[in-house]
């Protein structure tokens, strides 16, 4: 067997730092891929790179799925459209982690608001409604 060209042991070199990069980033909860480059917008990225964030995104996204599972119908077409409010917010922070942390704090809040809905499910529609509602109002009011 031959000695590795220059080249390829420089391309071999790349390739296993690529590869510890990917692994020991702080993205494995994220709620997206990290390490695919196509996660093109700065919050996604700033998330992606940021322990803190990782960690909030990760529980606003098991709670959403959570609380998603256990909604009515009706509930659940308001509540999944809440949440694309709230992507639509969080992108809009771009990679200001202030902005970010602010956002997935009023989102976990509004979980936990909405956790209270858990009762007649007759009722359980009006009840995520009025919530969401009222929760959009109070952020509406605070900024």
């Amino acid at each position: 067997m031959g000695r590795m060209s220059n080249f390829a042991h420089s391309a071999l070199a790349t390739l296993i730092v690529s590869i510890a990069t990917v692994v020991s980033a702080p993205t494995a909860n994220a709620g997206y891929n990290c390490a695919v480059p196509s996660v093109a917008n700065d919050a996604k990225r700033m998330v992606c790179n940021d322990r803190h964030l990782t960690s909030l995104n990760h529980h606003e996204d098991t709670d959403f799925v959570a609380l998603r599972t256990r909604l009515i119908p009706a509930a659940r077409l308001a509540f999944v459209r809440d949440h694309t409010n709230f992507a639509r917010a969080r992108n809009s922070c771009g990679a200001d982690k202030r902005c970010l942390e602010a956002t997935y704090t009023a989102q976990l809040r509004l979980y936990t608001r909405i956790k209270t809905c858990f009762i007649k499910r007759m009722e359980q529609s009006a009840c995520v409604a009025t919530t969401i509602d009222k929760h959009r109002q109070d952020l509406h009011k605070s900024m």
